[in-house]
């Protein structure tokens, strides 16, 4: 028999309201009935609420406190590394019998290094949160695209021989640089799951190729038989990673009438898809109209599937590599609470219509690195998206410490969410709708996609009638120039609950 369920209502803009009031919207929710798709009615934390940062990310040396509290209080989890397969790269040594490709004994050597010496036991410390979600690694354009090893220390430069090299020393780093299934965990960080060839390389360098120090853009074509010849080569290795591409930076197929999407991504399924187990995205809301939450969304995925069911015969899985919200002129200036606030308004409806295709999309990430000491711009501003910050960078504070930025506050709101997805539905298709019940708790996940306040009901029913439960309300919401997560308990709630869904902004 269904328990006496509390509620936890999350959402980025709900307030409850005492007064009986007339709602222009209704949501129903159905306790007792399971919603399935495809077999998968579980929420999946490890592949959803997770970081953009691994444990061997250095920067959590000296803040173990803030990731126990990341691990062991809001349960979060890994995440996704696209540093340490460009160090390595650039550390490796040239094959003296094979001009153009690493020397496979220098990668055993160092792999062996980086398994039993740096994790297995300068960090065994991080041993105990080992295997907390499926590790997501991937190249850069600058370093495997061009080629050209960039070493420290002395080392001496060469130019890897196209993507059949780069793959061929990439499926090997993943051998030796990760312990194998079955080893104890002294014996290095697990193997990761997914390998996305190149990081957005058509922005980098088709739409920017100054920016790699390119005079002219390279062709899209030529990106996606690197993909390929990638695949071949890394394959030759190891055949259990998904491999995924061409993780594509800016979605927008139908510009200039869809011509984009003939020269990009459908011609990436045409000429890749056979090679790839995954497509791989981004998405971004902006500032201003070019945004993807909610119906855009669904159709770009829509239309990766069905064209791809039309060329392949067959549909492959998404893999949603960083989202979230952006506002670009506020980039190039100090931290602020409110530049958090556009990440934080745009990832919750995002992640919900993530967790809307279980079946399709195996895992998303949200884009919050930690330090992110690696992108701080060469006049010393820090990199906009981090979980980190130090202390001095907001106004009133002084200090060199790091403390939590808002982007915390993700974590927070789903921090409880968990349990067996049930049957919801809504009379306003701008409002996305989403429950799960673990054992006698329920939650009920509700945002407004609109630029309007919205009163809204919600009905429940499959409870026991002489239930009278408990609802906690997780609330996040803009007031002032800063994020605020307002916590609010409301007990003997009713089957009809009246609420007010705030627009937004």
């Amino acid at each position: 028999m269904l328990k006496v369920i509390p509620w936890l209502l999350v959402t980025s803009s709900l307030v409850a309201i005492p007064t009986y009031i007339h709602a222009t919207t209704e949501v129903v929710v159905n306790l007792n009935v399971k919603h399935s798709v495809e077999g998968k009615s579980e929420f999946e934390r490890k592949n959803h609420i997770k970081l953009h940062s691994t444990l061997n990310d250095n920067d959590w040396q000296g803040e173990e406190d803030k990731l126990k509290y990341m691990m062991e209080e809001l349960d979060v989890y890994f995440g996704r590394d696209n540093g340490g397969t460009v160090w390595n790269f650039n550390q490796a040594i040239e094959d003296p019998a094979n001009i153009g490709y690493a020397d496979p004994q220098n990668i055993i050597a160092r792999g062996q290094a980086q398994r039993e010496t740096n994790w297995g036991q300068n960090k065994s410390a991080l041993h105990q949160y080992d295997g907390r979600g499926d590790l997501m690694i991937g190249g850069q354009p600058r370093a495997h695209y061009l080629g050209n090893t960039s070493p420290c220390c002395g080392g001496s430069a060469w130019q890897a021989k196209g993507g059949d090299a780069v793959g061929d020393f990439l499926g090997q780093y993943v051998n030796e640089f990760f312990r194998s299934a079955g080893d104890p965990v002294t014996k290095g960080h697990l193997a990761p799951v997914y390998f996305e060839v190149l990081n957005e390389p058509l922005y980098q360098v088709t739409d920017a190729p100054h920016e790699l120090g390119l005079e002219q853009p390279i062709p899209p074509i030529d990106i996606f038989t690197f993909h390929n010849d990638v695949a071949d080569a890394f394959r030759q290795h190891n055949t259990h990673i998904k491999i995924g591409g061409f993780t594509v930076a800016f979605p927008i197929f139908e510009q200039r009438e869809f011509a984009r999407w003939e020269e990009r991504m459908k011609l990436f399924i045409d000429t890749s898809g056979s090679h790839m187990d995954v497509y791989s995205t981004h998405f971004y809301d902006l500032e201003d109209d070019n945004r993807f939450k909610g119906s855009r969304l669904e159709a770009t995925l829509d239309m990766i599937d069905q064209y791809s069911l039309l060329a392949l015969g067959e549909t492959k899985p998404h893999v949603i590599s960083e989202y979230g919200g952006r506002n670009r002129p506020m980039e190039n200036a100090p931290w602020s609470a409110l530049r958090d606030w556009w990440f934080l308004k745009t990832a919750s409806p995002m992640l919900m219509q993530f967790l809307s295709r279980p079946d399709s999309v195996l895992t998303s990430i949200p884009f919050v690195p930690i330090k992110a000491l690696w992108g701080t711009a060469a006049d010393g501003t820090p990199y906009n998206w981090r979980l980190l910050r130090q202390q001095k960078e907001a106004p009133n504070e002084t200090g060199e410490n790091w403390v939590f930025t808002e982007m915390v506050k993700f974590y927070q709101l789903w921090s409880d969410v968990k349990g067996t997805r049930v049957d919801t539905f809504s009379t306003n298709s701008d409002f996305l709708i989403d429950s799960y019940v673990q054992n006698d708790k329920a939650y009920v996940l509700i945002s407004n996609l609109t630029e309007q306040a919205e009163k809204i009901v919600v009905h429940k029913y499959g409870a026991p009638a002489s239930s009278q439960p408990t609802t906690r309300i997780k609330h996040l919401y803009l007031k002032g120039a800063a994020p605020r997560l307002m916590k609010q308990v409301m007990r003997q709630i009713s089957k009809k609950s009246r609420l007010l869904l705030k627009r937004l902004w």
